[in-house]
């Protein structure tokens, strides 16, 4: 594991991160605690598939397949 799958894991899983605060503001009631609902799951699945996607091929495979 070389320092640029450091990063780009890092950077995968801020972006996923990210991702996941603007979903759950756009999919969920205006309710804070129903955005809570939607929002802790997902950054809890970001770490995960960040790792598939650093360090298991997980972008290499994607683009493949465009």
């Amino acid at each position: 594991m070389s320092d640029g799958s450091h990063v780009r894991f890092l950077r995968t899983t801020v972006v996923l991160w990210i991702l996941a605060v603007v979903l759950s503001a756009i999919v969920a009631p205006p309710d804070p605690f129903t955005q809570l609902l939607y929002t802790v799951p997902l950054l809890v699945l970001a770490p995960g598939l960040s790792y598939l996607l650093s360090y298991r091929g997980g972008f290499e495979y994607l683009h493949s397949k465009l």
